[in-house]
């Protein structure tokens, strides 16, 4: 009698989210295992993988971008009051990208994420500012 093939059932990652504290700054996230921390000096940071990048850096007085106001979008923070999400694009050539930018009261810098896309939005949901 033939003896039954068993086929093995492909497995797909498991996506854990990673939690992420930038004392610098003083904020703190939660990213996807799916993307890689690479961090940078003076609190910046770069989180990416082969389909997208997320760039986060603090200093004091980070310009904002002058944007019509139909591409300027209030960001909602706890602890923050003047946290805006810019819609700009590439200056080279034109790729959307999304910039959150925000005074963190606590420190006294300004803090920006920058990055597009769902992981973008679960990230910038997920800060918390450090007492």
């Amino acid at each position: 009698s033939p003896t039954p093939q068993i086929t093995p059932t492909p497995t797909t990652p498991q996506l854990t989210i990673i939690p992420y504290t930038n004392t610098y700054c003083g904020f703190s996230f939660s990213y996807p295992n799916s993307l890689t921390l690479t961090p940078g000096a003076s609190g910046s940071a770069l989180l990416s993988s082969s389909s997208e990048t997320i760039l986060m850096a603090c200093q004091e007085e980070i310009p904002r971008p002058p944007l019509a106001p139909d591409r300027i979008e209030e960001a909602s923070i706890a602890g923050v009051s003047d946290a805006k999400i810019y819609h700009d694009s590439s200056a080279k050539d034109g790729t959307a990208i999304d910039a959150l930018i925000f005074s963190n009261p606590n420190n006294g810098l300004d803090i920006f994420i920058s990055g597009l896309g769902p992981t973008f939005d679960q990230l910038i949901s997920s800060i918390q500012l450090l007492p």
